[in-house]
């Protein structure tokens, strides 16, 4: 590795201009150094990091990936991460805005640290928190002292009034989660000298198990599901539920394509990692139907003049994208099924009609061991192809190409 390059003030400008020429960029005074990753990308990516010391021994604190933080965010990290390691005064005139004498407060520290790192996490889990704490905790426990709880209370507290009325058991281990997971931050963080909810465990409140939720589409009732897709007014709506369908993304992976991630003379959608919920880059395979209808969308949508660069644009900024709140009501609403119900109904007919279990779990993009990413994404290409093209074959035979 080359030696690390000192510049006085670390930009955005600079990282993408030194991309190829260093291996790190280190600011003066603040403590942090950027390290491109290795491997070679289209666009900069990478990791910020501060190097702390320990006895003699240096010790490197990853901050944040680049661009999910940014540089001002990835400085104040470092700053705090360096109080704490040097355990001295500064530690608590660094912190001493920070205050956790309430459940709410340390709730509202939580929510702020997630916030922090939206970009990097998925809409749907930040969305879960929000509701989570907004809804339930702070109104329910937040005005109550934070070394109060127990495991004993919460469940006297949030989880028996919640069961009485009559939240699903799967919510209310939502909201517990956030609660605990928001602990165990300010824990980490040394804001608190003990976490009184360490022990606290769901099934210690209860011995009934929470179920997955049931598929709204079975494999038989596709050509109704398709019937309904038709009948949504927007054609921004039908086509994404179209993809949906025929690639089980999800909601988010889907609403976010851009034009440019597909290749037309390769044959195949590529879903960037910061998009993923997996964060691995996901390679799929463009059958001949998907290229019909995509072209088919295309031409339709040029007719309205839009030329962005986004699949599905927000609906008064054609540069934007849509919002993925927005994109979900709109494919549910007047149905009886989600977005998230295309995933099952393709996973089922792929299981039905002797889809190799491994190829399934690849086109869903599930989270594989860190060893078989290069294995899968080059040597099962070819089956997922085959795979997709009979589940193509059978939707455009059941209607789906007329939906649009």
């Amino acid at each position: 590795m080359q030696k690390t390059k000192q510049v006085k003030r670390l930009s955005k400008n600079m990282i993408q201009s030194y991309r190829g020429k260093f291996e790190r960029l280190s600011e003066s005074g603040s403590g942090i150094v950027f390290v491109y990753y290795k491997r070679e990308t289209r666009h900069c990516i990478g990791s910020f990091y501060t190097i702390t010391r320990q006895g003699k021994k240096p010790k490197w604190v990853q901050l944040g990936r680049y661009p999910s933080i940014d540089i001002d965010t990835a400085k104040e990290k470092a700053r705090l991460v360096n109080a704490r390691m040097d355990n001295d005064i500064s530690v608590n005139a660094s912190l001493s805005h920070y205050s956790t004498n309430t459940v709410g407060q340390i709730l509202e520290l939580y929510l702020k640290g997630v916030e922090i790192d939206a970009e990097s996490a998925s809409e749907s889990r930040l969305r879960n928190i929000k509701t989570a704490i907004k809804n339930h905790l702070s109104p329910r426990i937040g005005h109550y002292d934070y070394d109060v709880l127990c495991p004993a209370f919460v469940l006297s507290e949030l989880y028996q009034p919640m069961m009485r009325e009559k939240y699903k058991l799967s919510y209310i281990t939502i909201v517990i989660r956030t609660l605990a997971s928001a602990y165990r931050y300010v824990t980490k963080l040394q804001l608190i000298e003990h976490n009184p909810i360490s022990t606290l465990r769901l099934d210690s409140m209860t011995t009934i198990k929470v179920k997955p939720k049931a598929m709204c589409i079975e494999t038989y009732e596709l050509k109704d599901a398709i019937a309904s897709i038709k009948q949504k007014r927007c054609i921004k709506t039908r086509m994404q539920s179209v993809l949906m369908l025929m690639y089980a993304t999800r909601l988010d992976e889907t609403v976010n394509t851009l034009w440019s991630q597909f290749d037309f003379d390769d044959c195949t959608w590529i879903v960037r990692e910061e998009m993923t919920k997996t964060d691995s880059r996901h390679v799929l395979p463009l059958t001949d139907y998907a290229i019909d209808i995509l072209k088919t969308y295309k031409r339709l949508r040029r007719k309205t003049n839009n030329r962005g660069k986004a699949l599905f644009p927000a609906k008064h900024n054609p540069r934007a994208i849509m919002n993925s709140t927005y994109a979900c009501k709109k494919v549910s609403n007047g149905n009886n099924f989600s977005s998230h119900d295309f995933r099952k109904v393709a996973r089922s007919w792929w299981q039905q009609h002797g889809i190799d279990y491994y190829i399934g779990e690849v086109l869903l993009n599930h989270k594989k061991a860190a060893t078989d990413e290069a294995y899968i994404q080059s040597l099962l290409f070819d089956q997922c192809k085959i795979a997709l093209d009979k589940w193509h074959e059978h939707l455009f035979n059941i209607g789906l190409k007329e939906v649009l």
